[in-house]
C-alpha cells in the first residue's frame, strides 16, 4: 500500500461517518451521539473536539467557523513534552476534520512551527514519549502531506512492535520499575500505537496488520483488557498498588483508544469493558471514538472469565 491521505479525520473516513448516521438511533452510538449534541464541556480542548465533530459528523457549518476560531488562537502548551506532543496530535486531528471548512483560509495548521519544533526536538526521550513522538510524524505527515515524517513515524512504530512487546503481551519498557505507574504507562504505550495505526490506516498504510513473532497492537491491548478486571494479579508493581477503582478511573479518563482497538481486533472479553465505560471520550487519546468506532454487541449471560 502507498501514502495517500484524504483528509476527512485521522482516524475515520466518510465510510464511519455513514455508518454512524445509519446507526445514529442504535447503541452505543445513540448515548454517543446525544453527548456530543447536548451540553458543551468546559474544557477547551474537549469544547473545541465537539465543534469540529458537530462540523464534520452533523454537518453544522456554524460549530465548525467556531472551532477554527478556537484552532487559530490555541497554541499546544503544556507542563511536559510529554504533554505537548499529545496536545499536537489531538489538535491536528480537529484540524484534520475542520480543513476543508469554507471559512479555513489554509491549508495548513495555524500552529505549524509548534509541529516542527516538536519533530526536531527528538533526542533523550523516554520509551513512552518516544511512542508518541513516532504518532506525532505520522499525524504530522498526514495532515501536511509530507511523507518523510510520514514515514519516520512508521518505522518509528514497526520498532516498538519488533523489540518492546513481549509475546505475553506486556510492553517491556512501560513495566521497568515496580509501581502503580506501569499500568498507566501500558496503557498510554497501547494509546500511542493505536492511534498511530489507524491514522496510518486511513493514509493507505496498514499498521494494523504489522507483526513480528506473530505480535502486535492487540497482543499488547489484551493483556490490558484482562487486567483491567483483576489488577491485583499486575505483577509490575508493589503489593496492592494497584485495584479495581484505579483501573476503572484509568480507563475512563485515558481508555478512547479502546474503542479502536475493538474495531479492529476484538480482544477477548473487551465488551464488559466497555459496556462500563461507554460513551468514552478523552481529548488526548482519539477523541469521541465511542461515536466514530463504537460497535454493538449483544448481551452475554455471564461475566468476564466468569466473573458475574
Amino acid at each position: 500500500m502507498t501514502f495517500q491521505t484524504s483528509h476527512f479525520g485521522l482516524y475515520f473516513d466518510r465510510s464511519h461517518k455513514t455508518a454512524l448516521l445509519t446507526n445514529q438511533q442504535t447503541e452505543p452510538v445513540a448515548t454517543a451521539w446525544n453527548h456530543l449534541m447536548g451540553e458543551l464541556p468546559s474544557e477547551p480542548l474537549a469544547a473545541l473536539y465537539y465543534h469540529a465533530y458537530r462540523y464534520r459528523l452533523a454537518e453544522d457549518s456554524a460549530a465548525g467557523e467556531q472551532a477554527l476560531v478556537a484552532l487559530n488562537a490555541a497554541q499546544p502548551e503544556a507542563q511536559t513534552r510529554l504533554e505537548q506532543i499529545r496536545q499536537i496530535i489531538s489538535l491536528l486531528h480537529i484540524w484534520e476534520m475542520l480543513r476543508d471548512h469554507p471559512a479555513n483560509p489554509s491549508v495548513q495548521p495555524p500552529f505549524l512551527p509548534v509541529i516542527e519544533a516538536a519533530l526536531a526536538d527528538n533526542a533523550e526521550m523516554t520509551p513512552l514519549e518516544r511512542a508518541w513522538y513516532h504518532t506525532l510524524g505520522i499525524a504530522a505527515g498526514i495532515a501536511l502531506d509530507y511523507e518523510p515524517w510520514f514515514e519516520a513515524g512508521a518505522a518509528g512504530f514497526r520498532r516498538v512492535i519488533d523489540h518492546d512487546i513481549h509475546v505475553e503481551g506486556y510492553i517491556k519498557s512501560a513495566i521497568s520499575g515496580k509501581s502503580e505507574e506501569t499500568f498507566m504507562r501500558q496503557m498510554q504505550m497501547v494509546s500511542a500505537l493505536t492511534l498511530a495505526a489507524e491514522a496510518a490506516t486511513h493514509a493507505g498504510v496498514d499498521l494494523w496488520q504489522y507483526k513480528n513473532r506473530g505480535v502486535g497492537i492487540a497482543t499488547a491491548a489484551a493483556y490490558l483488557v484482562y487486567y483491567y478486571f483483576y489488577p491485583e494479579k499486575w505483577r509490575w508493581s508493589d503489593m496492592n498498588a494497584l485495584d479495581l477503582p484505579m483501573t476503572q478511573q484509568l480507563f475512563r479518563e485515558q481508555g478512547a483508544f479502546m474503542e479502536i482497538v475493538t474495531y479492529r481486533a476484538q480482544p477477548r472479553s473487551v465488551e464488559l469493558l466497555l459496556a462500563e465505560q461507554r460513551p468514552m471520550f478523552d481529548p488526548l487519546g482519539g477523541g469521541m471514538t465511542t461515536l466514530t468506532h463504537g460497535k454493538f454487541f449483544a448481551p452475554k449471560k455471564s461475566g468476564w472469565f466468569g466473573r458475574k
